[in-house]
């Protein structure tokens, strides 16, 4: 078993990948699990920059913040406090980063996502809607997982990812329309890797990944720059 830093020892490791201070009142609700996923949020924001995107931290009503405050439940896109990444690339729509969001799943049922890339304009109606109607379907009570480029699952776990771990990730991320699916773990798991590799892709599982760790934070860095590139390139998606 792997001896994970604590939330003490992990915030002041993310502080470097940190664009603006966390919010006082957030960090002391915020579990060990919670900043994980500001890992994520932080490399994801710093990835579209890289990408030749232009990237602001504003809230749920679209002002700029001073400090990054995160909600630690799960919670439907909304006005409100909470912050989110704004990423804009020329003549492409405009994007959102959120940490803990509800998306919708193919079957319009809602899951969490721990940190996601989503369209502005679906995050948009949602703030405005609780649901939205599709035709001989029902009805959508969360953004449409096909108008998320990013989906990324967090585990902060010092135990080895079991196989029933394993396939509640693959089968979550299957029944999402996501663009691309990222699993990051804070330690390596061998047989995790091969399941999810096998299930759903090589680019997907992010293992080891820890501030401190430079290769893995590189590696992840590498796989969102070119995800984000290839949104700033492709036909598809003009404003």
């Amino acid at each position: 078993m792997t001896t994970l830093p604590d939330k003490t020892a992990l915030l002041g490791q993310i502080a470097s990948l940190l664009p603006l201070a966390l919010d006082p009142a957030y960090i002391s609700k915020a579990a060990t699990d919670d900043i994980y996923e500001a890992v994520s949020f932080c490399l994801i924001a710093k990835a579209a920059e890289d990408a030749e995107g232009k990237v602001s931290f504003v809230d749920g009503d679209g002002k700029p913040v001073t400090s990054l405050c995160f909600s630690t439940q799960p919670h439907r896109v909304s006005k409100g406090p909470y912050t989110h990444a704004l990423i804009e690339f020329d003549g492409k729509l405009r994007l959102e980063a959120h940490i803990g969001i509800y998306i919708s799943s193919k079957t319009l049922d809602i899951m969490e996502c721990d940190v996601c890339v989503v369209q502005k304009r679906e995050a948009d109606f949602f703030r405005k809607y609780t649901k939205q109607s599709v035709r001989n379907r029902g009805e959508r009570e969360a953004p449409d997982s096909s108008k998320v480029l990013i989906a990324t699952e967090c585990k902060y776990w010092e135990n080895d990812l079991n196989s029933l771990v394993s396939y509640a990730c693959i089968g979550r991320f299957k029944s999402l329309s996501a663009k691309h699916h990222h699993i990051v773990t804070a330690i390596r798991s061998k047989r995790a890797e091969r399941k999810i590799r096998d299930g759903l892709g090589c680019y997907v599982w992010q293992p080891a990944l820890l501030p401190t760790n430079a290769a893995p934070i590189m590696r992840f860095q590498g796989v969102l720059i070119q995800e984000f590139t290839d949104y700033r390139t492709e036909s598809r998606n003009n404003q």
